[in-house]
C-alpha cells in the first residue's frame, strides 16, 4: 500500500501538469490571435498540426515508452516537453515584439509561426508521454482500484 504523503504528491503533480498543458494548448492559439489580429487561420493552423503530430508520432512514443523505465520515460517526457515550451515560448516572444515585426514582416513570422508550431509539437508530444509513462502506467500499478478515480482527468 502507498502512503497517504506519496497519493497527495502524486495528485498534486497530476493536477499541476495537466491544467499547465490545456492552459498552454488554450493560451498560444488565443496568443496567435492577439498577434495576428483577425487571421484565425493561423490558430487554427497551429493546432490542427499539432493534434495531427500527435496521431502520427504517439504510435512510436508509445512503443519507446514500454521499453523504458518508468522513471526514465517520466524525465523524457519533462525534458521534451520543456524543449518544447522553451521554444514555443521565444517564437511568442519574438513574435509579439513590435520592434521585430517592424521589419520585412510576413517572411520572419512565418518563420516563427513554424518555430511556434514546432514548439507546440515537442510540447504536446511531451505532455502526452508524460501521460502514458505516468497516469496510464505508474499510477494504476501504485494505488489500489477504488483511488484510482482521483487521478482519472
Amino acid at each position: 500500500m502507498i502512503s497517504l504523503d506519496l497519493k497527495k504528491t502524486l495528485l498534486l503533480g497530476r493536477v499541476l501538469t495537466r491544467s499547465g498543458d490545456q492552459a498552454w494548448d488554450f493560451a498560444v492559439p488565443l496568443a496567435i490571435l492577439k498577434i495576428v489580429p483577425g487571421q484565425l487561420q493561423y490558430a487554427a493552423l497551429y493546432y490542427f498540426i499539432i493534434r495531427l503530430s500527435n496521431v502520427m508520432f504517439l504510435p512510436t512514443l508509445t512503443k519507446r515508452i514500454d521499453q523504458m523505465n518508468r522513471f526514465s520515460a517520466a524525465k523524457s517526457g519533462i525534458l521534451i516537453q520543456l524543449f518544447g515550451v522553451l521554444i514555443g515560448f521565444g517564437a511568442l516572444g519574438l513574435l509579439s515584439n513590435e520592434s521585430f515585426n517592424s521589419v520585412n514582416w510576413f517572411s520572419y513570422q512565418s518563420g516563427l509561426l513554424i518555430l511556434l508550431i514546432l514548439g507546440g509539437i515537442f510540447g504536446s508530444l511531451g505532455s502526452a508521454f508524460m501521460d502514458i509513462a505516468i497516469a496510464n502506467d505508474l499510477v494504476p500499478s501504485s494505488l489500489n482500484p477504488e483511488e484510482l478515480t482521483q487521478f482519472n482527468g
